[in-house]
């Protein structure tokens, strides 16, 4: 037998009755006709006359998508060429996918569909050649897969949503009260910083409890914490109170950093250091601002928490509430609240080197000015070495310019000398604060992102900005500030924020995470696609 155009043909031998074979290399879509002869050792017969016109197609085989939840999931195309709607050939690639994107993971998949190397919200497929209808099954789990900054391509100047699509630490969105338990979802009182390590395990700092929770990327449960006994406690030092500082305690910790090894880093902030963790371990290695002592918790040199403290120097610190590493990682600097500067420690040393907003080492004036601070909350490191500063009390946020100890930028005054409250008028808008704190570069541009903590929302400014393009906690108005958006039994929603506080972090996938201080609680909001 002998298609055309093209000439495939097929040969088969047998003897009476009907007999078959198959033609090979046929084009789906084409047109063919086909002609027979017969043959045999003594003769040949002459060629049939046409066939009619034979149009050959794909196997078209079933996939069935389901999704465990109330969530949609979705197919790339959805159906081979030729093929009815969900049905596709061998061979055909295919990406599947689930909506909303930060609430779903593959859960399972059924028939011989092969499972994925580790849990995430799509996936890429090719249908096999041989077996039946495949079913492909995603589940509701709110997956946490968070990582450091991603590729994705979000809006320039709306980037991401202002209504939270996932909550962590509080059972819905319109509870805020304080939590403790390590049941699901995990209990969190007074979520402050957090982090995101090499194997996207979210570490979470709760001021209220005391205590570091490690948070797995495929789970709402905890399954490490740091500074206490068990997930069910939140004692001051362990239980051993305001004076009884040690190497594996916090008082009230607050910001936190992880280095490239997952070394991490903690602001302890009233027990007046910073502590360094090697990675995996439960009881720090160094102290800054103790004078290498892990015991000792008083501020600037005092020995205890509870005694007045000292004159601030080069290896003390009163009430640290951030720690960022230099660019290069070579260097550490830490934003020492108390006493109203930003030191900076060379490599692994405890001794600082150079200070910001104090003429030297000894200061802890407070002021107004391109050089001086009053009560900083908040500190990001950008790309060049420049530090951006939440300077909280004068109700701006400034910019130093690496190496600089002067600010060249200013936002939220009109200029270096003014500290007005919600400038210049006292209502909110897009570009003044009340109180801001937590600080955070994003996107690849390093917009800005602001927590404005007395004004309950957080701001994003398009890099070089000095006006917001993105308010959250406020259901995108500009010119309020209440706190839960002012409902009327003061409980929280997916819109709203309750005195944020703590820089924000944005995962892989352009989600941005929310430290909500007050509502005890992570909100996160899903990327707004171009």
């Amino acid at each position: 037998m002998t298609a055309a155009p093209g000439g495939a043909s097929c040969t088969t031998g047998g003897i009476g009755g009907a007999q078959a074979c198959k033609v090979s290399g046929l084009i789906n879509g084409q047109n063919y006709t086909f002609t027979a002869r017969l043959t045999n050792s003594a003769f040949a017969g002459s060629v049939s006359p046409p066939s009619n016109s034979v149009t050959p197609g794909p196997q078209c085989r079933l996939l069935t998508l389901l999704a465990e939840g109330s969530g949609v999931l979705t197919a790339a195309p959805p159906s081979s060429p030729g093929c009815p709607a969900s049905f596709f050939a061998p061979g055909a690639s295919i990406v599947l996918a689930a909506a909303p994107a930060a609430g779903f993971t593959v859960a399972s998949w059924s028939g011989s569909l092969p499972g994925p190397t580790e849990l995430q919200w799509q996936w890429d497929y090719t249908m096999p050649v041989s077996a039946a209808a495949q079913t492909a099954t995603f589940a509701q789990c709110y997956s946490l897969s968070v990582e450091m900054l991603g590729g994705a391509t979000v809006d320039s100047d709306h980037p991401r949503a202002t209504t939270a699509s996932v909550v962590l630490g509080q059972a819905d969105f319109v509870t805020g009260a304080v939590q403790f338990a390590a049941t699901a979802p995990f209990g969190l009182a007074n979520t402050c910083g957090m982090a995101i390590d090499s194997q996207r395990n979210l570490y979470v700092v709760q001021s209220g409890s005391h205590r570091v929770s490690v948070c797995a990327p495929d789970a709402l449960i905890p399954f490490r914490v740091l500074g206490q006994d068990n997930f069910n406690i939140g004692a001051t030092n362990r239980g051993l109170g305001y004076d009884a500082a040690r190497a594996d305690t916090f008082f009230q910790p607050t910001g936190l950093t992880l280095d490239d090894q997952d070394g991490l880093y903690v602001a302890d902030y009233r027990n007046n250091r910073v502590l360094f963790f090697e990675p995996g371990a439960d009881s720090a290695t160094r102290v800054y601002g103790q004078s290498g002592s892990f015991t000792s918790n008083g501020a600037n040199h005092a020995a205890t928490y509870s005694l007045p403290g000292g004159i601030a120097s080069a290896e003390s610190l009163q009430k640290p509430i951030a720690a960022v590493l230099a660019p290069s990682r070579d260097g550490l600097f830490i934003l020492d609240q108390g006493n109203s500067p930003i030191l900076y420690y060379p490599a692994t040393s405890t001794t600082a080197t150079r200070v910001i907003g104090q003429t030297d080492f000894t200061g802890s004036n407070f002021g107004v000015g391109p050089d001086k601070m009053h009560g900083p909350s908040g500190l990001t490191v950008d790309a060049s070495g420049g530090l951006w500063v939440g300077d909280s009390r004068n109700h701006r946020v400034l910019y130093f310019p690496a190496g600089s100890s002067v600010a060249t930028r200013v936002l939220g005054q009109p200029d270096f000398t003014s500290n007005v409250q919600n400038s210049p008028s006292g209502v909110p808008s897009a570009a003044s604060f009340s109180y801001p704190c937590g600080v955070a570069l994003v996107d690849d541009d390093e917009s800005l992102l602001v927590m404005d903590n007395a004004n309950n929302r957080a701001l994003y400014f398009k890099s070089g900005a000095t006006e917001a393009t993105t308010v959250w906690g406020q259901a995108g108005d500009f010119t309020t500030n209440q706190l839960n958006l002012g409902s009327a039994d003061g409980s929280p929603s997916a819109d709203s924020l309750n005195g944020p506080y703590f820089p924000p972090l944005v995962d892989q996938a352009e989600r941005l995470l929310v430290s909500d201080w007050l509502n005890n609680r992570v909100l996160m909001y899903d990327p707004i696609p171009v």
